[in-house]
């Protein structure tokens, strides 16, 4: 999956191209010299994303999509919506790239296929990324029939995003023969270096999964020469930890080392992970605004037909009882949402008690079961001196096998809850059951045996809820953690991003961080 991730990544920084220089802001009919607000903001952001400054576009883009709606400019908000979405593309977060698309709507009402055609090529590879090639294909049949002027690009466009379909559906020949026709097309159409030098990755990428490791470190190597020279520094960033990864996998360490290191340090220079965060939250703030004025205007329209409704004394009555229910809700709602830190901190003592018990049970029973082995020793060499038929022979054999898997299994699980205690193991955002398997020496089928027997669930919902219920402790241990923010507290459990972390923690414990923070304070 981690050469689908970058697969993905790359071949759309093509896509968005279109996007970044077709979503400029249309000036208003009223004067064709004339530029809004948002449109200079979003060409800010134009200027910025080009340059690989990620983090500032998103924040240019946030400040004309607020302008727009000032403004009343669809054409900018349109285009800033575009525009975030490629942005979290290119950083790898493709639901909210998915989220940020709807720009295709508002370009399908204004006619502005081109736009259109760059929004649905993206939309493919957000959804390829996400494995759901269905949705990919329905994106795709919306681009054949799009009339636009650059036939050629769309062309390419759709080679590519065919390309990305057949490899979600793990169809790699396939897949490297559309890759390689959309390399053969750019460059008998004499379309910009940029569009050949992706695709070197892309098609190594499928050699690769083909076993074919030679012919993809030559693509990788020829991608990363072409990258070099026409600066190139997102694709530099692909093919550096493309070859870190084949080196690493053929043990030629020193090589791995190397490319690793460039690939790291180019990677920090151009992703600025701080200022994206930073970023990223001004956009959530604005959303959150948003979502207010809607409720705001809900709000008003409801008082107004309450107003309407109120003419009559019963109904007047009837809203006046709807009211007060509704504040007894939301006093019930809050009643519940401390309830709920209450219970969860409880259901945390229960569980760390549960996981001691657990293990003395397991030591115990070993020892019993190793005394019980000494007993059917001592009168299985009694009864070899006796003479019998051998059925009571089998009958037993059998019962101590049974009794031998179920002791292996309790082995197995006072493993698994030594390592799942183990907060330093499991804040390892690389963490995953393959390690835990290594670390109990077993393998992954009997460990997600007796994970999903013992708690009813699957190893990453284990996960998320043993990081969780240390989140939760955190956020309320003021005395050790209280200068922590919590962006600090999910990073060092080991979640990449904020939104994995909210969701996750929204699922164990029914609220956001920050609203169960408040509650205890």
């Amino acid at each position: 999956m981690r050469h689908a991730d970058v697969f993905h990544i790359v071949i759309v920084r093509l896509l968005l191209c279109l996007v970044v220089v077709a979503g400029v802001a249309v000036c208003p009919a009223h004067g064709a010299t004339s530029r809004t607000n948002a449109a200079v903001l979003k060409s800010k952001g134009d200027t910025c994303y080009r340059a690989y400054r990620y983090a500032e576009a998103l924040d240019w883009f946030t400040q004309g999509m607020q302008e727009a709606k000032r403004e009343n400019d669809k054409h900018a908000y349109a285009a800033c919506l575009g525009s975030i979405g490629n942005v979290y593309i290119e950083i790898g977060d493709f639901k909210r790239s998915i989220y940020y698309n709807e720009a295709y709507e508002q370009f399908k009402e204004q006619g502005n296929a081109k736009n259109q055609m760059a929004v649905q090529a993206n939309l493919v590879d957000a959804y390829c990324k996400l494995g759901d090639a269905a949705s990919a294909k329905t994106c795709v049949n919306r681009m054949a029939p799009l009339q636009v002027k650059n036939v050629t690009l769309k062309q390419y466009l759709i080679l590519i995003c065919q390309g990305n379909i057949a490899r979600t559906e793990g169809k790699y020949s396939v897949a490297r023969y559309y890759l390689a026709e959309a390399r053969d097309y750019a460059r008998a159409q004499k379309m910009p270096a940029k569009y050949i030098t992706s695709l070197y990755s892309e098609i190594g990428d499928q050699h690769l999964c083909m076993g074919d490791t030679a012919q993809a470190v030559k693509e990788y190597q020829e991608g990363l020469r072409r990258a070099l020279e026409e600066d190139d520094w997102p694709q530099a960033i692909v093919h550096y930890k493309r070859l870190s990864e084949v080196y690493g996998k053929q043990g030629n360490q020193a090589m791995a080392e190397e490319y690793n290191r460039k690939y790291l340090a180019l990677k920090d220079s151009v992703f600025n992970q701080e200022q994206m965060f930073v970023a990223g939250s001004k956009l959530f703030d604005y959303e959150n605004e948003q979502t207010r004025e809607r409720i705001t205007n809900l709000t008003l329209r409801n008082r107004w037909l309450w107003i309407v409704i109120g003419v009559g004394a019963a109904i007047l009555a009837l809203i006046s009882t709807l009211y007060a229910l509704l504040r007894r809700n939301v006093r019930h709602l809050r009643e519940a949402q401390q309830l709920l830190v209450s219970k969860n901190e409880d259901l945390m003592a229960i569980n760390g008690k549960h996981d001691r018990i657990l293990q003395e049970y397991v030591s115990e029973r070993q020892s019993l079961l190793a005394q019980l082995a000494e007993v059917r020793a001592a009168a299985q060499d009694a009864a070899d001196d006796k003479d019998d038929d051998g059925s009571g022979d089998d009958d037993q054999s059998s019962a101590g096998e049974e009794a031998l898997s179920q002791d292996l299994k309790n082995e197995l699980l006072s493993k698994i809850v030594t390592v799942m205690s183990d907060v330093k193991v499991i804040s390892n955002p690389d963490f995953s059951l393959a390690m835990l398997t290594g670390m109990v020496n077993s393998n992954s089928k009997y460990v997600s045996l007796v994970i999903n027997s013992e708690y009813g669930k699957g190893f990453k919902q284990l996960l998320n809820e043993c990081r969780i219920r240390e989140a939760c402790r955190r956020l309320t241990d003021h005395e050790h953690y209280g200068n922590l923010t919590i962006q600090a507290v999910y990073e060092e459990l080991g979640f990449n991003n904020a939104t994995s972390f909210i969701t996750a923690f929204r699922k164990v414990t029914g609220m956001t961080p920050s609203r169960y923070k408040k509650l205890k304070e």
